[in-house]
């Protein structure tokens, strides 16, 4: 009776055990099974990855030992794929299903060149990412989501906006701090964006607690992933809220796997990494005035694409450090060359390439001589210099300001022009001399050609109002910008000393009564002709504002009419004696000046290389000590090792006296058995090695005692130490 109740519950038994087993396999290997027909790649994924093929032959080669014959894909089983991903020592759970083999047939097949391509610039960006990834302990893995996201490419646009290698967008950009105006983007800055989507990334799994639900919110948004986790119950997985998430979605986990998967074993696919033609070593310099690309391109020499590549921030190859401190990343040999000539790489082209104007006069109107216009003096600046950027002459600046001789210190100001309202000036210019008063030195010079109504200098005067062309005229002279222009540099090039000459009146022909003033200021002293040879972009205004006389005195003394001057053209300029020393004396003064500049600017990298080179050698010696603690550090722990296995030693031969000591009560023959010790392997431990701690001990006796065919040990392996 008994046995026949016995049966019917074992049977019970073992059938519901059986059932309970299959119901928790079918629960377990839902998302191992999952198919999905509807299922599309990202469209931003594809997007981003036409883009970057355009440039690929341009940065991109082969390999060395790259076989086109082999550069096919091998299909493997299902079960291979499988282990292979549970395999990976990853934090991050990555199931197999046939939607995750959809997306790996895809890279291993059509998208093989594209994954040579990532490959080839992970090599590059891999390891900065991997870096931030360990600085916050997020998951190392996540450094393939850019793979998916921008192909690794800092520089890509999604058609929604979306920027940079983690495609960030400009409000959640902006939440993390990343800086986005005309000329920068940072979402663009492979640093900055890569230690902001480790902070976002982090945020998210404090919120979901799950890898594969923070990279679906990473992509839709959190608050799509909050209403699929509504719509399925409140579920918390991803594979069980994943029929409500958007459709791109759906794809995006199983895209990542895949991606993961390919990155991991590319080579078991044939498929080998681009060499990615960048720098081996670079470096960042912090930028503290406006720069453009162009200006480090033409002095260094390194083409602009590179720089671009290297800096995607910058949008528009502006720098605009005058704003704030900005760093440039430069190959490594190219960054010391920045350093030494900055000041020279900051000056170059700058008013071509750095458009950007403090300060514009409204057409018609001259500031007050209460507020004239004025310029701050700066490191490496001359008088002459300055006078040419605002259309003015060295004589005019220094009567303005009451200077003796053309020395100035940085930091002076100085006025550069009194004026006043043009409907008073005009007023002015209509009267005649006669009713002009009583005119300084300067005004004297020039009065007359107002005076004459219709004349060429009215034209000439008022196209000087702006003094725009000035910039014009010294961008087309320009050779060197490490040769700062003086006022009469190279002057045997394009200025010829006559004889000192005395030049009587009576023998001079006025043309016009109202240029009597201009001739007898001229020929009431001695007078010097020199001869000017006209540059390419100069006018006859410029060459008057030069040497400080007017175009009609020109025109009178060289017998032209016109205004029209031609390169090559020699022109008569009669100077005061007095005149032409004191623009001779000017020169030296500013020759004087630079080599000032220079040797102080000299004394300032002198003081910084000595501070360098000493924080160097402070750092020299803080690694030397710290070197020396470790050192220490380590061979103390050496021989507390050596203290224990020594220890042990004495602890094994006594235990094994005592054993040979008891098998001997116990046989009472007296006849000692063999002595034997287990020895436990330890890390960097060789039979020959262990041997040799045994006097008499050989390694066949070892793997005898311990009934062992190799001599291949694994760590913690128990062996058996006959003693002698």
């Amino acid at each position: 009776m008994l046995k026949k109740i016995i049966i019917p519950v074992i049977i019970f038994t073992i059938t519901s055990i059986n059932i309970i087993a299959q119901t928790k396999h079918n629960q377990l290997r839902l998302k191992d099974t999952i198919t999905d027909r509807n299922i599309q790649v990202p469209i931003d994924a594809d997007h981003n990855l036409e883009e970057l093929l355009i440039d690929w032959k341009k940065k991109f080669k082969h390999p060395s030992n790259y076989n086109p014959s082999k550069d096919k894909d091998i299909i493997y089983p299902d079960s291979t794929y499988v282990n292979r991903l549970y395999s990976l020592p990853t934090e991050m759970e990555l199931v197999y299903n046939q939607i995750v083999r959809s997306y790996i047939d895809l890279y291993s097949s059509r998208r093989r060149s594209s994954v040579s391509y990532m490959l080839g610039k992970g090599k590059y960006y891999f390891p900065l990412i991997e870096e931030t990834l360990d600085k916050y302990q997020l998951p190392l893995e996540l450094k393939y989501l850019p793979v998916i996201e921008s192909a690794i490419n800092p520089a890509a646009v999604s058609r929604a906006g979306a920027t940079g290698l983690w495609q960030f967008m400009l409000a959640t950009g902006r939440m993390y701090d990343l800086e986005v105006n005309s000329l920068v983007d940072e979402r663009r800055d492979p640093i900055k964006a890569t230690d902001a989507a480790a902070r976002y990334l982090k945020d998210l799994y404090d919120i979901y607690g799950d890898w594969n639900l923070v990279i679906a919110a990473y992509n839709c948004g959190p608050g799509n992933v909050n209403k699929a986790i509504r719509r399925s119950g409140g579920q918390r997985d991803y594979w069980a809220i994943y029929p409500n998430l958007p459709r791109e979605t759906r794809g995006y986990v199983p895209l990542f796997i895949a991606a993961t998967y390919i990155m991991s074993y590319h080579q078991k696919h044939n498929i080998q990494p681009m060499e990615y033609i960048y720098p081996i070593a670079v470096d960042t310099v912090m930028v503290t005035k406006n720069l453009h690309f162009q200006q480090v391109s033409d002095l260094l020499n390194i083409p602009i694409e590179e720089l671009r590549d290297l800096n995607p921030q910058y949008k528009k190859d502006i720098i605009p450090g005058d704003h704030k401190p900005y760093s440039i990343c430069l190959p490594s040999n190219i960054a010391g060359q920045f350093l030494t000539h900055q000041d020279t790489i900051f000056r170059h082209k700058s008013q071509d390439l750095l458009t950007h104007r403090k300060i514009v006069e409204a057409q018609g109107y001259t500031t007050s001589a209460k507020g004239g216009q004025t310029h701050k003096v700066k490191r490496g600046e001359n008088l002459g210099a300055i006078a040419r950027k605002y259309g003015v002459t060295v004589n005019q600046i220094q009567r303005l300001n009451n200077m003796k001789s053309t020395r100035i210190n940085p930091g002076k100001t100085l006025i550069i022009r009194q004026g006043k309202p043009a409907t008073q000036q005009s007023k002015t210019e209509n009267k005649k001399p006669t009713e002009t008063p009583a005119a300084t030195k300067s005004d004297t010079k020039k009065e007359p050609t107002k005076q004459a109504e219709g004349s060429s200098q009215d034209s000439a005067d008022t196209e000087s109002s702006a003094g725009s062309f000035f910039a014009e005229y010294y961008k087309n002279i320009q050779e060197d910008d490490d040769n700062t222009d003086e006022l009469l540099e190279n002057e045997d090039a394009d200025m010829e000393v006559a004889d000192s000459i005395s030049i009587d009146v009576a023998d001079t022909t006025i043309a016009e009564s109202d240029d009597i003033q201009v001739t007898n200021r001229i020929l009431a002293e001695d007078t010097q002709t020199i001869y000017h040879k006209v540059r390419i972009g100069e006018t006859l205004l410029l060459i008057a504002n030069r040497y400080n006389v007017s175009t009609k005195e020109i025109q009178e003394w060289n017998n032209i009419d016109s205004k029209k001057v031609s390169i090559g053209q020699r022109l008569k300029i009669m100077l005061p004696k007095k005149e032409l020393e004191r623009m001779v004396e000017a020169r030296k003064e500013a020759e004087a000046q630079k080599e000032a500049d220079l040797k102080l600017e000299a004394e300032i990298q002198k003081e910084e290389e000595e501070k360098r080179l000493a924080e160097e050698k402070k750092i020299a010696e803080e690694r030397k000590v710290a070197e020396e603690k470790r050192i220490a550090e380590e061979k103390k722990r050496t021989e507390e090792r050596r203290i224990a296995e020594e220890k042990e030693h004495r602890e094994a031969l006594k235990q094994a006296e005592a054993r040979r000591l008891l098998d001997k009560n116990k046989n009472g023959t007296g006849t000692p058995r063999q002595k034997t010790i287990t020895y436990v392997v330890k890390k960097g431990d060789t039979l020959s090695g262990i041997a040799k701690r045994y006097k008499g001990v050989k390694v066949n006796d070892i793997m005898k005692a311990s009934n062992i065919t190799s001599d291949k040990l694994s760590l913690g392996q128990k062996l058996t130490i006959p003693i002698k």
